[in-house]
């Protein structure tokens, strides 16, 4: 009865979800959940907190606890779901105001999400990355203003219908004091995704160097079993030879005895 109960107990634990990532934007566990979906995965986003004036609604990202390890790899391979950097810590804020430092830093990374959203929105973009090197102003500096530049990175899942002197040319028109000639623009494809049937097929057919040998000899070992085991089932079906005549009774023939032959 307990064992029964044990089984119970493991099988009910074996199909409940697990939550792979948490504090997700809806968008951000949209990108996920679709992914695995394709893939052939049972992905579901479940809320976690509704959104306010002052923050928007946060999600979990479930699947099956079965289905764990190949929705890891799948998210991993495509770099999903996207988690937001955070913005400077603000242990240097005086009164709750941030400092001159710290406002330039988190002007800076509002702007670098506002652009990434921003060239996401192209049919063509899967992902995108905007750095940012936005350097403070230094009046009394021998050298100078140093000039701002960026970085950016596209993900594409098809041609981008830009080009990246226009990607550089949008980023530079959205920063104040940076030109287009010092945004580089770098893209690439999205790595391709095998759906699940496909690597479960491929993962069956590609078998160990090990393990065709020792078939081979399982092979082997079985059909010297088989053989012997039929040489054994021939010889006891044969009839076995008469057993030797006693003495004194050679003198039978076809079943007379000798002395009725003479009379």
């Amino acid at each position: 009865m307990l064992a029964c109960g044990v089984v119970g107990l493991l099988l009910a634990l074996s199909g409940c979800d697990v939550a792979l990532y948490h504090d997700l934007t809806e968008r951000r566990a949209n990108e996920a959940m679709l992914l695995l979906r394709e893939s052939g995965l049972h992905a579901d986003k479940q809320q976690e907190q509704r959104g306010s004036s002052s923050h928007a609604s946060s999600f979990a990202l479930v699947v099956p606890r079965a289905e764990e390890s190949r929705a890891l790899q799948l998210l991993a391979q495509r770099g999903l779901p996207r988690v937001l950097p955070r913005p400077l810590a603000t242990a240097g804020r005086f009164l709750g105001m941030p400092l001159s430092g710290e406002a330039h830093a988190e002007s800076t990374f509002a702007r670098e999400l506002s652009l990434s959203d921003t060239l996401e929105s192209l049919p063509a973009v899967e992902e995108a990355h905007v750095h940012l090197a936005m350097p403070e102003p230094e009046p009394l500096s021998p050298l100078g203003q140093l000039r701002p530049t960026a970085a950016v990175l596209l993900k594409l899942r098809a041609p981008l219908p830009i080009t990246s002197a226009q990607v550089a040319e949008l980023v530079a028109r959205a920063v104040p004091g940076l030109d287009a000639a010092d945004v580089a623009v770098v893209s690439a494809p999205l790595p391709a995704v095998v759906p699940a049937t496909a690597a479960a097929a491929t993962a069956a057919t590609s078998l160990p160097s090990w393990l065709l040998p020792l078939l081979i000899s399982l092979l082997v070992l079985l059909g010297g079993a088989c053989v012997a085991l039929l040489t054994a089932l021939r010889r006891r079906s044969l009839p076995s030879a008469p057993a030797s005549l006693p003495p004194g009774s050679a003198s039978f023939v076809s079943g007379t005895p000798a002395a009725l032959q003479r009379r």
